[in-house]
């Protein structure tokens, strides 16, 4: 039996992965934890086979905590999982030498499957898109403020804790995010973190 971790900072993810998981015949216990400082800690506290990890946390980035594991614990499998479009943070995840990546909005049984592949001891990642004559970056000119108020968000920093964090008023905030949304051509938060990690600037 494969002990799994899952590293998730919402817990109705946690808890539905956790519910998707636990009648694999492959799989044993199966911890949780909110963020990626937790998911470091309890890997070293419970040893698991395979840490399904979130790429975006509130406290740092998938890649940051999957390194930090992959360190002290080089055996530890990590499949990466997402939210956003993954084409262009497939060759960073591979980078990590971990095992795998797949998005959250897929088929409850395609997770299945990929998890029960790498507990077997395979890679599951899907293809690179490699880029044409109309390549998949998005131009945009931001600033140095915009740059960090972006990176903020896909760590699921909220707009008050940003003001707070870099000195500003909430107000200034909001008018920089909106200033965000038209340089990248997004309409909402989410669409803006799915071009802006498509810029140069991420």
């Amino acid at each position: 039996m494969h002990n799994i971790l899952i590293v998730d900072d919402h817990p109705l993810m946690r808890n539905a992965t956790r519910e998707l998981l636990i009648n694999i015949d492959q799989v044993g216990e199966i911890q949780t934890a909110g963020n990626g400082k937790q998911g470091i800690e309890k890997t070293g506290l419970y040893r698991p086979d395979l840490v399904i990890m979130d790429y975006h946390l509130s406290d740092m980035t998938g890649i940051e905590a999957a390194s930090a594991i992959l360190k002290g614990f080089p055996d530890t499998k990590i499949l990466f999982v997402t939210g956003l479009d993954i084409n262009p943070l497939l060759q960073k995840m591979m980078d990590t030498k971990a095992h795998g990546a797949i998005t959250k909005d897929a088929d409850p049984s395609t997770i299945k499957n990929v998890v029960s592949c790498i507990l077997s001891g395979l890679t599951v990642f899907p293809p690179i898109i490699e880029k044409t004559a109309s390549p998949n970056e998005v131009i945009a000119d931001l600033n140095q403020e915009e740059i960090l108020i972006m990176k903020k968000l896909i760590r699921g920093t909220t707009y008050n804790q940003i003001a707070e964090l870099i000195h500003m008023s909430r107000r200034t905030v909001d008018n920089y995010v909106r200033r965000i949304f038209d340089k990248l051509g997004a309409k909402n938060k989410t669409e803006a973190i799915e071009r802006f990690v498509r810029t140069k600037y991420y």
